[in-house]
């Protein structure tokens, strides 16, 4: 039986420069989702915000799995750790700074509402629809 493979999700049996190049990788595509994240919320996609959020989550799940078996390793002097903390600075700038893009833009949404006389809050997916139409509408007349 073959089970070269089977620790392969469990970071407790990998050798700790392995471990840390797993959690660089790892680093490094959240940074990329960030980066679409980033690009589709200028872009106002909220379908494919909703689908990097939930990639995001994922993503978020297994680094945070990676980063606790890292704390309960001793550290060598020899191996830098610059690299995953710059990393790490990146992904929370980043995320931070699309939170800041997601808020302005909510903010944005409610405050042509509230021009339009109309309640934002409570609106489903067609009430959202009919908000977009009717700011449209105004905006081209």
């Amino acid at each position: 039986m073959n089970t070269s493979g089977s620790h392969r999700n469990d970071p407790s049996h990998d050798p700790l420069p392995a471990l840390i190049e797993r959690s660089v990788r790892s680093l490094h595509g959240m940074l990329g989702l960030l980066d679409a994240e980033h690009a589709a919320l200028r872009r106002g996609d909220a379908i494919a915000v909703k689908h990097l959020s939930d990639e995001k989550a994922a993503g978020l799940m297994s680094l945070q799995s990676l980063l606790a078996e890292l704390r309960k390793r001793p550290w060598p002097a020899h191996l830098p750790a610059n690299e995953l903390v710059e990393l790490l600075d990146r992904c929370q700038d980043q995320n931070r700074a699309n939170g800041v893009l997601m808020n302005l833009q909510a903010a944005r949404r409610q405050s042509g509402a509230t021009a339009l006389g109309l309640n934002a809050q409570g609106y489903g997916r067609q009430g959202a629809s009919l908000l977009r139409a009717e700011i449209r509408t105004l905006a081209n007349a």
